[in-house]
């Protein structure tokens, strides 16, 4: 029991530890809104080196009630967020971002570029176009979608 608890506790504070809850919510928010047509939304808080997904059950899309709070989690300095990259050639590293997705995909496709403790970025790549979320080491380029595409959402 105490080798279980220690386990999670490096878990926690690893940085691949972090970025694997991180990815795989993103992931499990993807293919829930396929399967199911609910709305989610992942949300970055720069600024607190949080994340939180959540279902969205409103249409006050900025109104964030906790009980739609689906996961969240705290990153540390073995794993924070450096900044976040759109594909419509917009990004921020400070306040918070939004990643909405639905059975039509992710609304924003983009980039999120985490560091580990040693300052290596490694970057989450969100595909609008097929869902996928996927870790690559680097600070990673994003393809544009063409001008003309749009998911509803």
């Amino acid at each position: 029991m105490v080798q279980m608890n220690l386990f999670a506790v490096l878990r926690e504070n690893s940085f691949r530890g972090q970025i694997q809850d991180f990815v795989s919510a993103m992931q499990m928010a993807a293919r829930s809104a396929a399967e199911t047509g609910k709305k989610y939304e992942m949300i970055i808080d720069i600024d607190n080196q949080e994340y939180m997904l959540r279902q969205i059950t409103t249409d006050e899309l900025y109104k964030i009630n906790r009980e739609q709070t689906i996961i969240s989690g705290q990153l540390g300095k073995n794993c924070t967020v450096d900044y976040v990259w759109y594909d419509d050639d917009t990004g921020t590293n400070e306040g918070r971002a939004f990643f909405p997705v639905n059975k039509n995909g992710w609304q924003y496709g983009g980039k999120i570029v985490f560091l580990d403790e040693n300052q290596n970025p490694y970057t989450v790549i969100v595909n609008r176009i097929n869902r996928n979320v996927k870790l690559i080491r680097g600070d990673a380029n994003i393809l544009a979608p063409k001008a003309d595409y749009e998911i509803n959402f």
